[in-house]
C-alpha cells in the first residue's frame, strides 16, 4: 500500500500549481483530485470505500470546509493522517490492492514483447510491416513500420542468440518485467531512474520470494538491456520525432531499493497510448500470461471498445491467439492436439480460474473439429468489466481528439 499511496500523493501534488503564500488549493480540490486518482489507479472496491470513509472522518474531525485553503505543510500532514486512517479502516490483515496496472504501450512496446517471447516467430500484425535481416557481422536488424511510426531494433548477433536460447519461462518473465517497468515508469512520469523494491516484484506474482526475484530480475533486465532502438514517429506524412538509443542502460539490483536507468524520452516515445493489465495476470503461467497481455493490449483498439459498447464483448480468432502464443501452424506439425489445441484451451482455462470479476472469456468453436485447421476457425469471446472498458474508451477518444487538434 505504501508505494501505491506515495504515487497517489505525488500525482495529486503535481496537479496543483503553487501560488502565493504556499497555498496549493482548497480542500474541495484536494478531495476531488484524490478520489479521481484512486479511480484512475484502479484500486479495488474495499480500498476505494476506505479512502472515501477516511476522507469523511478527517473532514469531520478537522472541521474542514470545501473552501478551506491547503498549504504545503497541511498537505503533508493530511496525507500522513489519511494514510493511517485508510489502513485502520481496511479489514484486519488485509492490504489495499490495485485491480489493474495502468500500462503505457504502443506498437514499439508490443513489438518488443512479441520478440522477447517469440524471437524466431512471425512478428507481423495487421496494417504493420516487419522486415528481418542479418548484417555481415551476424547482427540482426528488425524493422517495424506502419502508417504512423517506424521502429528499427538493432541486436548484436551475440544478444540475438542469447534471446533465442533462453527458456520459455525466462522469456515470459522478461515480458512480465518489461510490463512492470513500464507501469512503474508511468507512475513517476517516465523518470531517468525507475525505482522499485523486490517486494513489489514478489507482490505482483512474477517471483515467489525476494531471493528468487533478486536472481531472476537481473536476468530479465539484462535481456532488455541488449535492445537498441531507433524510432521515427509520424503525424500524417510529417516526421515529428527520431530517436536512437538503448532503452535500458544500467541496473542496480539489491535487497533494499532497485534502480533501472533508462532513456526516458525514448521509452515515452514508444508509448503512444495506455491500456490496463490486471495485477493477477503476473502470477499466470507462460502462455496464459501472454494471452491475457495480448487481450488487454488490443481491447483499447477502436473496433474492439466500440463493439463492447454496442454488444458487450469483442472477439479474437483462435488463429490470431495461436500465432501470439508462438505455437506452430497446423501445416507445421502433425501433432495438432499436443502443440496447438490443448495448449490454447488450457491457457483459457487457467485464465478463467485466476480471473476476478474483471474479465470473462468464452471459447466458441465446433466441438466436432477433425484437426487444428477446423479448430482454429473458432474464436474467443471477451467481456470486460465496466471500469476497464470505460477507461479504455475514454483514453482512446481523448487521444483521437488530440490527434485531430494537431492536424487542424
Amino acid at each position: 500500500m505504501e508505494d501505491s499511496w506515495k504515487a497517489i500523493k505525488e500525482a495529486v501534488f503535481e496537479k496543483w500549481d503553487i501560488i502565493k503564500d504556499d497555498v496549493l488549493g482548497t480542500w474541495k480540490e484536494f478531495k476531488r483530485d484524490l478520489t479521481s486518482k484512486v479511480e484512475v489507479e484502479f484500486f479495488d472496491k474495499k480500498t476505494k470505500e476506505a479512502v472515501k470513509k477516511a476522507v469523511k472522518e478527517f473532514e469531520k474531525e478537522q472541521h474542514y470546509k470545501d473552501d478551506t485553503n491547503i498549504t504545503i505543510e497541511q498537505y503533508f500532514n493530511i496525507s500522513s493522517i489519511l494514510y493511517k486512517k485508510i489502513l485502520s479502516i481496511l479489514p484486519e490483515g488485509e492490504e489495499a490492492g490495485k485491480i489493474y496496472d495502468l500500462l503505457p504501450q504502443g506498437p514499439g512496446t508490443n513489438f518488443i514483447k512479441s520478440f522477447i517471447t517469440n524471437p524466431n516467430g512471425e512478428l507481423s500484425r495487421k496494417n504493420v510491416t516487419v522486415e528481418k535481416r542479418s548484417l555481415f557481422t551476424g547482427d540482426q536488424v528488425i524493422s517495424y513500420s506502419s502508417d504512423k511510426a517506424n521502429y528499427t531494433i538493432s541486436i548484436t548477433n551475440e544478444h540475438f542468440q542469447k534471446i533465442s536460447n533462453i527458456s520459455n519461462r525466462q522469456g515470459v518473465n522478461t515480458r512480465k518485467a518489461f510490463n512492470f517497468l513500464l507501469a512503474k515508469a508511468n507512475e513517476n512520469n517516465f523518470p531517468s531512474d525507475i525505482n522499485f523494491t523486490l517486494e513489489e516484484v514478489v507482490n505482483r506474482g512474477i517471483y515467489k520470494s525476494t531471493r528468487a526475484a533478486y536472481k531472476g530480475i537481473k536476468s530479465c533486465i539484462d535481456n532488455l538491456m541488449g535492445l537498441q532502438i531507433e524510432g521515427v514517429r509520424y503525424e500524417g506524412k510529417k516526421e515529428v520525432r527520431n530517436v536512437k538509443s538503448y532503452i535500458f542502460v544500467a541496473r542496480d539490483i539489491n535487497f533494499m531499493n532497485c534502480t533501472v536507468k533508462t532513456m526516458p524520452g525514448l521509452l515515452e516515445a514508444l508509448c503512444g497510448y495506455f491500456s490496463v493489465l490486471p495485477v493477477w495476470a503476473y502470477s499466470l503461467n507462460s502462455k496464459p500470461f501472454i494471452m491475457t497481455d495480448y487481450i488487454y493490449s488490443i481491447a483499447r483498439q477502436q473496433r474492439n471498445y466500440k463493439k463492447i459498447a454496442k454488444d458487450g464483448y469483442f472477439t479474437i480468432s483462435f488463429e490470431t491467439l495461436n500465432r501470439e502464443l508462438g505455437q506452430p501452424g497446423p501445416e507445421e506439425t502433425q501433432r495438432h492436439a499436443q502443440f496447438i489445441i490443448n495448449p490454447l484451451l488450457d491457457s483459457i482455462d487457467e485464465i478463467e480460474e485466476a480471473r476476478k470479476d474483471d474479465i470473462k472469456i468464452t471459447p466458441i468453436y465446433s466441438h466436432d473439429y477433425k484437426n487444428a485447421y477446423d479448430f482454429l476457425k473458432g474464436y474467443l469471446k471477451v467481456e470486460l468489466e465496466e471500469a476497464a472498458h470505460d477507461y479504455l474508451t475514454e483514453r482512446a477518444e481523448a487521444r483521437k481528439k488530440r490527434t485531430a487538434k494537431k492536424k487542424s
